[in-house]
């Protein structure tokens, strides 16, 4: 999603969790979080900038077979850390699955945290760099700034009372 005001781009995320009580399964509590995740804009050209002690994450739009509307896209998450002054894709089944995502070409965290608008509007797979501010160090790489905006929260609310009425007692 691509702020107007701002230029900037970001995703809601929207958490559901449904427990029940102890003593009274048939009354349940729905509990939604809501939450914005910020995409890198600003390209971090200094290596060192980036903290070594967390991992931070690329998300990749890929093209999905089974929706006709293209502009739908399935979203892979990959992790990538510093080790030195090399950034690699984090070990484990994140870094064997990058080949699959990329149809064996080569793509390195490194130049799409150098460059991430030029991977932020590609047309075959869409790469979106998350934006934290423990892994980035030195200010807010961002455009868009944190949190969520009451508006937002009620928005989200009603739409949740409006979608299930039987929760409401």
């Amino acid at each position: 999603m691509e702020n107007g005001e701002t230029q900037g781009y970001f995703a809601y995320v929207i958490r559901f969790k449904y427990k029940t009580r102890g003593l009274e399964p048939e009354r349940g509590i729905l509990n939604v979080e809501i939450g914005m995740r910020r995409f890198l804009q600003r390209p971090i050209q200094n290596i060192w900038k980036i903290d070594s002690r967390y991992a931070g994450s690329i998300l990749f739009g890929l093209k999905n077979q089974f929706y006709v509307d293209e502009t739908i896209r399935s979203m892979v998450q990959l992790k990538f850390k510093r080790m030195g002054n090399v950034i690699r894709w984090k070990k484990g089944f994140g870094s064997l699955f990058a080949d699959v995502i990329f149809n064996n070409k080569k793509y390195s965290p490194m130049s799409m945290i150098q460059n991430p608008m030029k991977y932020l509007k590609k047309s075959d797979m869409v790469s979106l760099v998350v934006y934290s501010n423990q892994v980035y160090k030195g200010g807010n790489q961002s455009r868009v700034q944190l949190g969520v905006g009451l508006p937002e929260k009620w928005v989200l609310f009603n739409l949740v009372r409006d979608t299930f009425p039987s929760l409401q007692s």
